[in-house]
């Protein structure tokens, strides 16, 4: 059994991993993010919140959005050079 090869595969596999976890972990932040706009929306519609109150969760969560995708972009940048 080649050593060389075998550790190739280790690497390739955890780089997989790695990079399905980096994916899983920006739709769970997208979905957060989305809820939260979202349900301050609806208050804004039933009456129970004011239209100002929507602004604020829209501009923080474009803010984390942003955020999330550049780190998860130079993560995914990070796992790929690990090959």
């Amino acid at each position: 059994m080649d050593v060389t090869a075998m550790s190739g595969e280790l690497v390739t596999g955890f780089q997989t991993f790695l990079t399905l976890a980096i994916q899983v972990l920006s739709v769970i932040v997208f979905l957060a993010v989305g809820y939260g706009v979202i349900s301050k929306f609806m208050e804004a519609i039933g009456g129970r919140a004011a239209w100002g109150e929507v602004v604020m969760p829209v501009l923080v969560g474009g803010f984390v959005l942003a955020a999330t995708a550049y780190f998860f972009t130079q993560a995914t940048t990070l796992v790929a050079a690990i090959a």
